[in-house]
């Protein structure tokens, strides 16, 4: 058997995710619950989080209070994205008191777990803690985006927010990445993982979690939202793929997509433009090995700016 403290720290975690289960459950088990901060810290993800938000000046993330009940991400130059908290689950800050018979959310500032990623990336994420199956299977973020923000599904059940950019003809498609919503899951108080996903309909991320497959409860779960702010993602046809195999046209053909890169991040293009000619020598190698690899593939290159972090995707046109 598990020890107390083992199925509590494994008790039940989603993160930006949802699950469309419904339904009762039958004759799952109670783990007498320690506090609120004890099953948070026992949980997924727990070493990611962080006291203060070491974000970088021109943005910064806020988390709610008794009386702002939302987590706010903002640029310098007005650009915002907040996440609210369901109104079916009571807002805690002080996490000391014992968990009761009603679900419960808190907030904390995250580290950004994506080694590709500025280590200064403003990120948060808002836990709930499900007590019994008594409570709601679904909880409701209300999402304040960008106007003209996109969702874009991803394989692993995560959301990423993105704003596409008008492109010239010849240059990489430009995609704004505003936030990406982390890919869901959920165990219960055994360690089980809980079927969960999302829903999104452009203002409301409804996470649903499926009860009916709980073994033990208290369950936790944490959507987690990074704020990318204007970081751009260029993504080449087949053609400009090839083309970037070499070394010696990468830098002119990253630069020469200023213009494309400026429509994409706004205010934010100078800073990030100068970090493409800073990190660009570097990455160079790097680039090129990862866009021949894409080309042997019959899959197309994807950059993400400033971090210069390639990727193989699979091509859009």
């Amino acid at each position: 058997m598990m020890k107390r403290s083992l199925k509590i720290a494994v008790s039940a975690i989603v993160t930006v995710s949802l699950s469309i289960g419904v339904g009762s459950v039958a004759a799952a088990d109670e783990v007498p619950p320690g506090t609120i901060e004890e099953l948070i810290d026992a949980a997924p993800d727990a070493d990611q989080a962080r006291k203060a938000p070491e974000v970088s000046a021109d943005s910064t993330v806020s988390l709610p209070t008794g009386s702002a009940e939302a987590i706010t991400f903002a640029h310098e130059d007005g650009a915002s994205l907040s996440v609210g908290l369901p109104s079916n689950a009571d807002f805690v800050v002080d996490t000391s008191a014992e968990l009761g018979d009603k679900t419960v959310v808190t907030t904390q500032y995250m580290n950004a777990g994506d080694a590709s990623r500025p280590a200064d990336l403003p990120s948060a994420r808002a836990v709930l803690v499900i007590p019994n199956a008594d409570a709601p299977s679904s909880y409701d973020f209300d999402i304040r985006v960008p106007e003209g923000t996109e969702a874009e599904y991803r394989t692993d059940g995560g959301i990423t927010l993105v704003r596409p950019a008008a492109t010239q003809q010849g240059e990489p498609q430009a995609t704004a990445v505003i936030a990406d919503i982390n890919a869901p899951w959920a165990v219960d108080a055994n360690g089980v993982k809980i079927p969960t996903s999302y829903s999104f309909d452009g203002q409301t991320l409804t996470q649903t979690i499926d009860l009916s497959a709980v073994t033990a409860f208290p369950v936790v779960a944490d959507p987690k939202v990074d704020w990318m702010g204007y970081f751009v993602r260029l993504t080449y046809s087949k053609a400009e793929t090839r083309n970037m195999r070499d070394q010696g046209i990468i830098i002119g053909a990253i630069v020469g997509a200023g213009a494309t890169i400026s429509v994409a991040a706004g205010p934010a293009a100078p800073a990030i433009i100068a970090a493409v000619y800073a990190a660009s020598t570097v990455a160079v190698g790097v680039i090129a090995a990862t866009a021949s690899n894409a080309v042997g593939d019959g899959k197309c290159l994807q950059l993400d700016i400033p971090s210069m972090y390639p990727s193989i995707v699979k091509c859009k046109s």
